[in-house]
């Protein structure tokens, strides 16, 4: 019988979010949980958890009253969701995205939300 074998790394990450149209910035300075195509880790008491694709990425920002599921494919329009939990509501979010660049120790999106048409830019630095 084979078994599975999974690798997990903790590293430190820094970063921010931030809202370029409204010009506001979220610091992000975590430890993190890596695997091979995932990175898990908490910044002001959201849950964040990034899930690597071929074409792209999906995060998803969590806390007890909210979830956010943001996909991210360049140059395309995807809906994503913004879970109210305590109202259990869904509300479809179109975004699209303008930049995106996964390395080993840099994730960059910058995205357009198309409804409210506010541009963000978000970017993690793994350090080593």
């Amino acid at each position: 019988m084979s078994r599975l074998v999974v690798i997990i790394i903790r590293k430190k990450l820094t970063g921010y979010i931030k809202n370029i149209t409204e010009d506001t910035l979220e610091n992000i300075s975590s430890n993190a949980i890596i695997t091979k195509d995932k990175i898990t880790y908490i910044n002001n008491d959201v849950k964040h958890i990034i899930h690597i694709k071929n074409n792209g990425l999906i995060l998803i920002r969590e806390t007890n009253e909210f979830k956010n599921i943001l996909t991210f494919s360049i140059n395309r329009s995807i809906l994503s969701e913004y879970v109210i939990k305590k109202e259990d509501l869904c509300l479809e979010i179109n975004i699209k995205t303008l930049e995106l660049s996964i390395t080993d120790k840099i994730i960059y999106i910058k995205y357009l939300i198309l409804d409210s048409n506010t541009i963000y830019e978000y970017k993690l630095f793994l350090e080593e």
